[in-house]
């Protein structure tokens, strides 16, 4: 007697679904999921000059991770580097190669007072990475970004972009459409390092 309540039981609940699941003559409908409309990003403003940058660690290409706070600010553990240069560049980007020439230069000009990253931007860092650094004769630190991730919290969504932040963590200059080559970089180094 139980058995039988339980099937009648069952059958008054499952036969109002299944009936309304129905069109008349045709087969059972299948229930649509709205799915609610992802929100957009947010499209963060590009980093300027007189703002506080964004933090990092990003890994250092054949390396460890680097952690920005460790060069500016209250973290910074090398009190002889007195500015950072952050150049987001792509092996495939034209502007980026016929200026690396001129960053190495400018980055042993400078230094130890500053410290200078190369960020790649290119998908696969290992496959891009290791021949044109050969051929280009690259000595910076080249730090990955192949997510794209810190690239896109600077605020940038194309290379080549220069960032030049002070002891503070403070972005100094940051890359202009019109810039030609570093000099404006050079002319805000050479007030950071007096």
């Amino acid at each position: 007697m139980k058995s039988i309540f339980c099937v009648v039981m069952s059958l008054a609940l499952i036969l109002p679904v299944l009936a309304s699941a129905q069109q008349p003559g045709g087969p059972a409908k299948r229930a649509v999921i709205k799915k609610r409309p992802l929100k957009a990003a947010a499209v963060k403003e590009p980093v300027k000059a007189g703002g506080a940058v964004p933090m990092f660690a990003l890994k250092k290409f054949g390396g460890n991770f680097i952690f920005l706070k460790r060069y500016c600010g209250k973290s910074k553990t090398n009190p002889a580097v007195k500015a950072v240069l952050l150049d987001f560049f792509a092996t495939d980007c034209i502007a980026c190669v016929a200026q690396l020439d001129e960053l190495q230069a400018m980055a042993g000009q400078y230094a130890p007072g500053l410290e200078t990253f190369l960020i790649s931007i290119d998908p696969k860092p290992e496959e891009a990475l290791p021949a044109f650094l050969k051929e280009k004769k690259i000595t910076l630190t080249v730090l990955t970004d192949m997510y794209r991730k810190t690239l896109l919290n600077y605020g940038f969504s194309i290379v080549p972009q220069t960032v030049l932040i002070d002891g503070e963590c403070k972005a100094v200059y940051v890359t202009k459409k019109e810039d030609k080559g570093y000099s404006a970089v050079a002319a805000r180094l050479e007030t950071l390092l007096k």
